[in-house]
């Protein structure tokens, strides 16, 4: 291969191990983007003068350095690559001239492409093949491109050099501008002063090209390029921070702009660039910022004035301006930073809003920070525990509200882990007496999420423990005064029950006093004394009399000593019938039991279902006196109901109707209502339905009225029943 071909390949793999290197890298930003665009153009032309160093014909030679003809782009990349490196904001003219300088790149390699005005062919010489280049117009054109192009660029860099500050970062530039001066002077030697001097000397154009390579690849691994320069920080930091900030010339016209200032003042930022401050900020306020500011190093002057977005809209903003110097100390321009007080002024107005709601309530609010200190508490708080002033609790331990016996408060972590706790307990006041409160704590939280302290809640619950107290006390005597009542209306249905008691027991007390006479009288006159039979008669009697007394003993008993167990509703139906059959007998009341077999038992208490049917049963006594002899009728029914209980156990329904005048339909409710009644004065409490329904309600049953005026009244008991029951009475009949 030819020497040439040899410097091609070198270039070629230069380029592509700096382009590795910049991939490497990850960097970001517009100046990697063209970097790399760079480092591919670069790759692609040795690649293309590499396939011509290597030719076998003049054919191929000629085709190779026809494609060739796109070379202009790798100056042209240069160029602009430098523009962005140096920092030079691209404004609308610039972004501009970059589009014309693209389209005469595209213009001259069309022109390559498809004419001969630029490469006439290649000619064969000892260090390789050789473009001939004609003497007109587009090759000057082409000459004088590349020659202004890479200029422009080793002046941009150097420029940039000179500015820079820092021994690295002067080394950095040093060597991109030489990297960049090296493709110009060795294309203005060989291709520019050589020939007009009459000596024809090889195209270095591929050997600058791997010297360029190299020295950009040391200033990126020895000097850090795209690591993060100062340029591509400073513009990183101005576009990330929330404050608006602006660069103001000394003629009062905005240079640069950051994204927060484009939001703040509604506008693009490539539309504020250009524009008077005056714009924004009204002449009124403009002095306070237009000023010549602190001093270099100084604390940034602040002042409140009122912005003005480009709609128009009125924004009061805090501003800071520092003036900005160049390298040499010569000012060039202001440096102004806005910051949005309307959120502030809404946040402090909510604050002191929420201050006032928090210093009003009459619950006690304390907070206390990480080390336990109280760092606040609201004046009912203070009151609460007897204090003059908040001064006195602040810096406080929270504990100095809990007795001296009490465990020490819940730490910050202990809260946290609970996600607030709710509990009641006892503190202490200033002049140590003790009060019950009701707490609540909970974790305080930073903007950022971090646990900052606990909020504590404090409630006074003295008077609601005095209420709980006497509500408790008023519960017993309610409870007192009930069973009163209830045994109150126990006797007073005995009462009721007293003349059939009596006629019960005088009945065979008279018949053994007849007999006892008679044999006494037998034995005066020497006769002999009772037989067997009169014997038998008299043991009868007294049986019967027991039995009455038995039966009124038993349901006088009082309700604190009944018994809760299995119930047989049909027992408890005979035995209070049993107690006034004698008694509807003697008023020609019909009494009918229809008693249905194999029901279910009940869970309660015996005499208390008793007195509900007593009570019913002489209710309905009572309402038949009044009615025609010949419908004087009760009938006392037993049955099962639905099986409507969650465990499947049916119920037990029981039913006492009576042919008596009936109920009116506004009253069905109203009987069950303590001390209502509608018996004459003097006769019944009013408290006999009412017991009757808090009975059934302890049974947990129901009890409903069905009456119809002029045809009777039928009240419908349904108790819950017991499977068990039912098929242990099943199994025993």
């Amino acid at each position: 291969m030819s020497l040439l071909a040899w410097a091609a390949m070198a270039s070629s793999v230069a380029f592509a191990l700096l382009l590795q290197i910049a991939f490497s890298r990850r960097a970001q930003g517009s100046s990697s983007r063209v970097f790399l665009l760079f480092c591919l153009a670069g790759l692609s032309l040795s690649l293309l003068d590499l396939g011509l160093q290597t030719a076998v014909s003049a054919r191929a030679a000629n085709v190779w350095a026809r494609v060739q003809s796109c070379w202009p782009f790798l100056p042209a990349l240069l160029f602009h690559f430098a523009l962005v490196y140096s920092g030079i904001r691209p404004t609308r003219w610039r972004r501009l001239g970059l589009l014309v300088l693209y389209a005469i790149v595209l213009a001259l390699t069309l022109i390559g492409l498809t004419t001969r005005q630029v490469t006439a062919g290649v000619e064969r010489e000892a260090w390789g093949w050789t473009h001939v280049r004609p003497l007109n117009t587009a090759t000057l054109l082409a000459t004088v491109f590349g020659a202004s192009v890479g200029l422009a660029t080793v002046i941009i860099v150097f420029r940039h050099s000179v500015r820079s500050r820092g021994e690295p970062n002067r080394h950095q530039t040093r060597h991109v501008a030489i990297a960049a001066a090296i493709p110009v002077l060795t294309g203005l030697l060989t291709d520019g002063v050589l020939p007009l001097l009459g000596l024809r000397l090889p195209s270095l154009a591929t050997v600058s090209a791997f010297f360029c390579a190299l020295l950009l690849g040391s200033a990126i691994r020895s000097h850090g390029l795209f690591s993060l320069s100062p340029t591509l920080a400073a513009e990183s930091i101005v576009a990330a921070i929330s404050d608006a900030l602006l660069l103001v010339s000394p003629a009062g016209t905005i240079q640069r702009a950051n994204p927060a200032a484009a939001r703040l003042l509604g506008a693009e930022e490539r539309e504020l660039l250009g524009q008077r401050i005056e714009a924004f900020i009204p002449p009124d306020d403009l002095p306070a910022v237009s000023g010549s500011g602190p001093a270099p190093g100084a604390t940034p002057a602040r002042v409140e004035v009122t912005a003005r977005s480009r709609s128009g809209v009125r924004l009061p903003v805090a501003v800071s301006r520092t003036p900005v110097a160049a390298p040499d100390g010569t000012p060039i321009g202001t440096a102004v930073s806005m910051q949005n007080l309307t959120e502030i002024e809404q946040a402090h107005e909510m604050a002191l809003m929420l201050d006032r709601a928090i210093a009003t309530t009459r619950t006690g609010v304390t907070i206390r920070d990480r080390n336990g200190q109280i760092v606040y508490s609201n004046p009912a708080d203070v009151a609460m525990h007897g204090y003059a002033s908040l001064d006195e609790l602040i810096g406080q331990p929270a504990r100095v509200f809990g007795p001296p016996e009490a465990a020490a408060p819940l730490s910050v972590a202990e809260v946290e882990s609970m996600d607030g706790l709710v509990r009641e307990g006892l503190n202490v006041r200033k002049d140590g007496s003790v009060f019950p409160v009701r707490l609540v704590s909970d974790i305080v939280r930073s903007k950022a999420g971090r646990v900052i302290g606990v909020i504590t809640v404090c409630e006074d619950i003295s008077q609601r423990r005095q209420a709980e107290e006497e509500v408790r006390r008023a519960h017993e005597q309610l409870r007192a005064t009930s069973g009163a009542l209830i045994q109150a209306e126990k006797l007073a249905a005995l009462g009721e029950l007293a003349a059939t008691v009596a006629h019960e027991i005088n009945q065979p007390l008279n018949a053994i006093k007849i007999s006892c006479q008679a044999s006494l009288r037998a034995l005066q006159r020497g006769e002999t004394g009772p037989g067997e039979q009169d014997l038998r008669e008299i043991a009868d009697l007294v049986n019967r009399a027991a039995e009455v007394v038995d039966q009124v003993r038993r349901f006088v008993r009082r309700a604190e000593g009944a018994v809760v167990g299995h119930v047989d509703i049909n027992a408890v139906v005979t035995a209070a019938t049993a107690l006034v059959a004698r008694q509807l007998e003697d008023r020609h009341i019909e009494l009918v039991q229809d008693l249905a077999a194999g029901l279910p038992g009940v869970i309660g208490d015996a005499v208390s279902l008793e007195q509900v049917l007593l009570n019913l049963i002489v209710n309905a006594k009572d309402a038949l006196e009044s009615g025609r002899p010949e419908r004087r009728r009760i009938e006392v029914r037993t049955h099962r109901g639905a099986a409507d209980r969650p465990d499947g156990g049916a119920a037990v329904v029981i039913e006492v109707a009576d042919t008596g005048p009936g109920i009116p339909e506004h009253l069905h409710q109203e009987v069950f209502t303590p001390f209502f009644t509608t018996k004459k004065a003097g006769k019944g409490t009013g408290l006999g339905l009412a017991i009757v329904q808090r009975i059934v309600d302890q049974h947990h049953g129901k009890i409903q009225v069905h009456s119809v005026l002029g045809r009777g009244t039928r009240f419908e008991i349904t108790l819950p029943g017991v499977a068990a029951l039912a098929e242990a009475g099943q199994a025993s009949s």
